[in-house]
């Protein structure tokens, strides 16, 4: 980002920074490359330089003045984790430049550890800046987001999505391409997609989309919300691209690119408003899920609303 390049760049750093912004959207990804930044210090362009004693040590996870603290499972950010970052956090930097402590999703953080977080805000250390990153500021004392900057990460453009899964996770590029696609831009999500077996879960459902008659409940997950949450996005953006084509032509750009073919047909075979009801049917089930409804009845109810379009 310029803002945090340009801040970098001549070292006005406050004690705290607050990166925002949706699930997967990429602000623990973009929140620690600005924390490797601030302990390199050499990076003429305001990056990591990569090279320098300080970045190889962060790339091997040792570098002393690069703290960090996240959820351990679902039970969110205890006291003790903060506690053990902030103690260190508070000595003196070790080498010679700036201490950092990153904390991720810090809208997970108990009471006793925001009440602690904000004490270190208000009396920051010399040499020490505070890198948080949460999906909104609702579930933040409010004195917390009062003596941060406030950084918002934005969704991207697939193709930048597409080239840093090339580039630093080492993806096959026609596979990059379609799970940037079917990432909607969120550079966090777009990692655990390639890395999750995504196109493997992608190809199950289609094909079983395309079967006649279609067989969804053979090979839709019904012990694994997550995994079924997944499998119901890559439904959801199959109808999404036919609407696509109905209404936007040739030029609509597709999450399923490499089955354009058949998605043109099929959507020269459904109405528009057929499109419409199955993906909204979709959606309806991705809700009931993630609201811990009966997945079985719900996928009973999902194949049938789909089987009578």
């Amino acid at each position: 980002m310029r803002f945090l390049r340009s801040v970098l760049a001549r070292r006005r750093l406050t004690q705290g920074y607050l990166f925002l912004g949706p699930v997967g959207v990429g602000k623990r990804f973009v929140a620690r490359q600005f924390a490797e930044a601030i302990v390199c210090g050499i990076g003429e362009s305001g990056d990591a330089c990569g090279g320098c004693q300080a970045c190889r040590l962060v790339a091997s996870g040792n570098h002393p003045d690069l703290l960090m603290a996240e959820a351990d499972g679902g039970s969110g950010i205890k006291i003790d984790q903060v506690r053990a970052i902030l103690k260190a956090f508070g000595m003196k930097p070790m080498m010679g430049g700036r201490r950092v402590a990153l904390i991720v999703n810090a809208d997970t953080l108990t009471e006793d550890a925001a009440n602690a977080v904000l004490k270190t805000l208000e009396e920051p250390p010399d040499g020490s800046t505070l890198v948080l990153t949460g999906s909104s500021t609702d579930r933040l004392l409010p004195t917390i987001v009062s003596r941060c900057q406030i950084v918002r990460v934005v969704p991207v453009e697939p193709e930048v999505v597409g080239d840093l899964l090339i580039q630093r996770h080492g993806v096959e590029r026609s596979t990059a391409r379609l799970v940037a696609q079917g990432a909607d831009g969120r550079i966090g999500r777009a990692v655990e997609m390639a890395s999750g077996g995504w196109m493997a879960k992608r190809e199950r459902v289609v094909n079983a989309l395309l079967r006649e008659p279609p067989d969804l409940l053979g090979v839709l997950t019904t012990d694994d919300r997550e995994r079924l949450t997944e499998e119901l996005e890559v439904l959801a953006h199959w109808y999404r691209d036919l609407w696509q084509l109905q209404w936007r032509g040739e030029s609509a750009p597709l999450v399923h690119g490499d089955r354009r073919s058949t998605l043109r047909t099929l959507a020269g075979r459904m109405s528009s408003q057929s499109v419409a009801r199955s993906l909204e049917a979709v959606d309806r089930a991705y809700q009931a899920v993630r609201q811990r409804a009966n997945v079985k009845l719900v996928l009973q109810v999902l194949a049938l609303e789909l089987g009578q379009r």
